[in-house]
């Protein structure tokens, strides 16, 4: 979630998410998109796997490997994942995360 409420036009102010994939080996961030809960926050998560098919096709390669964090992605994602045969991993932490989380953290809230 990011830090700050957003104000669009004729939608009360919300808290938006980034849904953020970075490549493990170059450490940089390959894909971002942020999501508006709006009207629901499972209307926003069912969008994810499409998210996921569109940055595949924009970087015109599929990922050898997924690892994601969180239950809710993998309930996403796994499927996915399998039907398009890349390798598939709940981790408990991602590391390289942490990092980007700060930054966006830093970035958007310059008090972080």
């Amino acid at each position: 979630m990011i830090p700050n409420a957003v104000k669009d036009k004729n939608i009360n102010p919300y808290f938006a998410y980034m849904l953020v994939v970075v490549d493990t080996r170059t450490e940089q961030i390959v894909f971002n998109q942020m999501m508006r809960p709006v009207p629901t926050l499972m209307d926003m998560h069912s969008k994810i796997p499409q998210y996921f098919v569109d940055m595949i096709n924009d970087l015109g390669s599929r990922p050898q490997k997924i690892y994601v964090r969180s239950d809710m992605l993998s309930g996403l994602l796994k499927p996915l994942a399998k039907n398009l045969g890349i390798k598939f991993k709940l981790v408990e932490r991602l590391h390289i995360m942490e990092s980007v989380k700060e930054g966006f953290g830093e970035f958007m809230n310059p008090d972080y």
